[in-house]
């Protein structure tokens, strides 16, 4: 029962080594961060007060603004500017949504994910790939820089490829950018720009 407090910003643990000279905590066992925009679980924390800097690691690392959930094994959270960041594998579930990347950053101040290397968003009604994107949890759309495929998961078994846009998973609308097409069973449709509307 092991509580510890700056600013805004709580952090309990089972035990603790706090280094006075340093300002730093080391911190083991169901490790809880409560800060304003955001909450982190894991196993071990270690904390640098001056910097306002969590280093979070375990077998699973989480964390929620309320809404969306990230999962890792290790979390570097700057709680003076709410930015997290994960270089080893992440998954944030969002409603339907399930994103997937190598390394990820959440900036809780605007609630956006920026993710890179190799993304993948699964949703009901289809599955995205990109090498880079970014997603706004509270509109709960994507927005992709860069070579994007997206694939129906209907039996019209329909393509979409472009190289910039967004997507709206909520609503289902899109505009996709450079190099964008369609293409399903029977038809092509190849645009400098295309507006889609799947409803």
């Amino acid at each position: 029962d092991v509580v510890f407090k700056q600013g805004d910003t709580y952090m309990y643990c089972d035990s603790a080594l706090f280094y006075e000279e340093q300002n730093a905590i080391d911190a083991y066992g169901t490790i809880r961060i409560e800060g304003p925009r955001a909450q982190l679980y894991g196993d071990y924390l270690h904390y640098d007060g001056n910097l306002e800097s969590a280093d979070i690691t375990g077998k699973v690392v989480r964390m929620t603004d309320g809404k969306m959930e990230l999962t890792t094994d290790a979390l570097q959270y700057n709680l003076k500017d709410d930015i997290g960041a994960y270089s080893t594998g992440g998954k944030v579930i969002d409603r339907d949504n399930v994103l997937t990347s190598k390394r990820g950053y959440y900036f809780a101040t605007e609630k956006m994910v920026f993710f890179k290397d190799h993304v993948v968003l699964n949703n009901p009604k289809f599955r995205l790939e990109s090498d880079t994107l970014k997603y706004h949890t509270p509109t709960e759309v994507a927005y992709f820089y860069g070579p994007c495929d997206i694939y129906s998961t209907a039996s019209d078994s329909g393509h979409i490829y472009c190289e910039n846009g967004w997507y709206n998973t909520k609503t289902q609308k899109a505009w996709f950018g450079k190099n964008a097409y369609i293409q399903s069973k029977e038809n092509k449709l190849v645009g400098d720009s295309i507006a889609y509307d799947r409803m």
